[in-house]
């Protein structure tokens, strides 16, 4: 064999060499641009959550298998979403502050609370309604006398 032989069957496997490495390239981002696709639109459709209502969070209160955790979202939602109760009215305030007692009497008596959730709670819905701390401390003493 000759040197320009050689030199040929050189640059031959180069070009050889140089399409195969492209037609890796292209696979490998053929596979990641597929990749990519599929995780942006799931599989499985999407399990809608239901409204966080003030039923729900009660229900989910009330529920005496809803653990700690449960029971600080449901009343941490509470708080952000409801946790200004209407200003004292005359026909209205027994109404406003009768469905706060019921959550205030259901937390003290629920089997998964404790005294940092209850306090927590206590102090939260004082500062967002001063003017309702003493019903708010005279639920916390009826629900704290009805858990014994």
């Amino acid at each position: 064999m000759d040197i320009a032989t050689l030199v040929i069957l050189g640059l031959l496997l180069i070009v050889v060499l140089g399409f195969l490495l492209f037609l890796f390239l292209k696979a490998r981002n053929v596979k990641k641009a597929k990749a990519h696709t599929q995780t942006q639109t799931p599989s499985k459709p999407i399990q809608e959550t239901p409204p966080l209502t003030m039923e729900n969070l009660i229900n989910i209160i009330k529920d005496k298998t809803s653990n700690k955790s449960e029971l600080t979202n449901a009343l941490d939602m509470i708080l952000k979403h409801y946790g200004k109760i209407n200003q004292k009215q005359a026909q209205n305030e027994q109404y406003a502050f009768r469905v706060y007692e019921k959550i205030l009497i259901a937390i003290c008596k629920h089997p998964n609370t404790d005294k940092d959730i209850i306090l927590h709670f206590n102090r939260e819905l004082e500062k967002y309604n001063p003017s309702y701390k003493k019903e708010i401390n005279d639920a916390i003493t009826r629900g704290l006398n009805a858990r014994r």
